[in-house]
């Protein structure tokens, strides 16, 4: 997917935004999102009753409210079964990442970032373009920053192994081959890695290959070639590995999801 890019307001940092997934649902019963995700969550939330779950405590997701959760952050979401939570919620990766923290806005009636929030539930609801919809996602960002003080991860070393999985996903990355790459002792290197990102960098390479593995087979790629693509020598081993992090067979995926995953 194409990345945009756009300056912070609270630093002048130049911020890559690429958008992942989007929608507005009423989420099924079986709404069980991932605790770790490579992407920072954005929801807007319509109505029903949901939770997030973190450091112990239990927060409920206030009608009306925007929430903006980080990246690799452990906290746990969930909902009412008989009063399901109702929400436009959008996938974004940004580089470098923005937050660390799960952050609450009140959105008040006819401010902007009201309007641009509708401005995007309409886009979604009339099936407007990847462009059209990531050009008012730059602008959401952008108007976010009055409200967030965004927290650049700026470790030079974390930043560049995430570059390095970026470009290398494909190739048998290992902790070692990374920090060696950087200079480092390997278990000092998977130490800092998790204290910036929430994971060691073998659980975030997992999660980086799964999510170009699902967009390739959005992409009408046939499981040989993903598993080709995301460093998988057979298609059987690749095959387990989705399976164990999705539950369904690669090849059963769009059946059931439609190319969506969960919100």
């Amino acid at each position: 997917m194409k990345e945009y890019r756009m300056i912070s307001k609270n630093r002048r940092k130049v911020i890559d935004i690429e958008l992942d997934n989007y929608g507005c649902v009423l989420c099924d019963e079986d709404w069980d999102p991932e605790e770790y995700v490579p992407y920072h969550r954005i929801y807007h939330v319509y109505g029903g009753e949901a939770y997030c779950k973190i450091n112990g405590q239990t927060y409920p997701l206030k009608e009306g409210c925007l929430y903006f959760f980080p990246v690799n952050t452990i906290y746990e979401l969930s909902h009412n079964k008989d009063n399901p939570l109702e929400c436009m919620y959008l996938h974004i990766y940004t580089m470098p990442l923005i937050s660390t923290s799960i952050r609450e806005i009140d959105v008040e009636e006819g401010v902007l970032l009201a309007l641009v929030l509708e401005s995007l539930r309409q886009l979604m609801s009339c099936g407007h373009e990847y462009t059209s919809l990531m050009a008012q996602v730059t602008v959401l960002i952008d108007v976010l920053s009055e409200y967030i003080t965004y927290e650049f991860m700026e470790n030079r070393a974390v930043i560049k192994a995430l570059d390095t999985i970026e470009k290398k996903y494909n190739t048998k990355i290992t902790n070692d081959t990374l920090a060696k790459e950087f200079g480092y002792n390997t278990n000092y290197f998977i130490r800092m890695f998790a204290a910036h990102m929430g994971i060691p960098p073998k659980a975030y390479i997992e999660k980086y290959r799964l999510r170009m593995a699902i967009q390739f087979l959005i992409e009408g790629k046939s499981v040989q070639e993903v598993a080709n693509k995301v460093s998988y020598s057979d298609s059987k081993s690749f095959c387990r590995f989705f399976k164990r992090k999705t539950g369904i067979a690669p090849s059963e995926y769009l059946k059931y999801y439609d190319g969506k995953v969960q919100p």
